[in-house]
C-alpha cells in the first residue's frame, strides 16, 4: 500500500451540494493533504446553512496533483459558464493523475471539455444534459474510465471516496 500522502484539490464554489462534498472530504482526509480551492479564500456558502473556507486559491494551487474532485450543485450551471473555473480545472488537470466528480460535478468537468468520449455519470435527472456535452453516460453508481472517476447521485459520495482511494492507494486502503 502507499503510504505517502495524496495531495487533492477539491474544487469548492456557490451554492455546491455540501453532502456531495463532505463525504469525499472525509474520505480522502485520510490520505491526502487536500487543497480547498477557490477563487479567493473568503467563506463560500453552500446549499445549505453551513459554509465552506477554502485553504487555497486557484493561483496557489499546486500542479503536481494527484486528485482534482468537483462536486455538484445548484451552482451547477454558473460554473459550466464560469471561463476562470473552467481554465483552473483544465489546467490542473494536466498535471493531475485523476480528474473526479461526484453528481452535477461531472458537468462541470464536461463543459471544460474533459469527458468527450469518456464513459462517466452524473445525477440520474442530468444524464442526457451529459450525454449532449459528449461524454459516454451509464447509469453505474461510479464509472471509472481510464484516469476519470465520476460518481452518480449525491448520496454516493463516500461510495464514489473509497473507490477512488482503493483504486489510487491501494484495494486495502478504505478498510477500518
Amino acid at each position: 500500500m502507499n503510504t505517502k500522502k495524496l495531495k487533492i484539490a477539491m474544487l469548492c464554489y456557490p451554492d455546491m451540494t455540501l453532502l456531495d462534498f463532505l463525504g469525499p472530504e472525509t474520505v480522502f482526509s485520510k490520505f491526502s493533504d487536500i487543497y480547498l480551492v477557490w477563487k479567493n479564500i473568503n467563506p463560500i456558502q453552500t446549499d445549505t446553512n453551513l459554509s465552506i473556507n477554502p485553504n487555497c486559491t486557484f493561483s496557489d494551487c499546486p500542479n503536481d496533483l494527484d486528485i482534482i474532485f468537483v462536486p455538484g450543485g445548484l451552482g451547477t450551471i454558473e460554473m459550466m459558464q464560469d471561463e476562470e473555473v473552467l481554465s483552473f480545472i483544465r489546467e490542473k488537470s494536466l498535471g493531475s493523475k485523476y480528474i473526479t466528480s461526484i453528481c452535477t460535478g461531472s458537468l462541470i468537468l464536461a463543459a471544460a471539455g474533459l469527458l468527450k468520449g469518456i464513459k462517466a455519470t452524473t445525477h440520474w435527472a442530468m444524464r442526457d444534459e451529459l450525454a449532449t456535452l459528449g461524454a459516454i453516460v451509464t447509469n453505474e453508481r461510479v464509472v471509472i474510465d481510464g484516469n476519470r472517476i465520476t460518481g452518480g447521485e449525491i448520496t454516493f459520495g463516500i461510495d464514489f471516496a473509497l473507490k477512488v482511494v482503493a483504486k489510487v492507494v491501494g484495494e486495502d486502503a478504505p478498510r477500518p
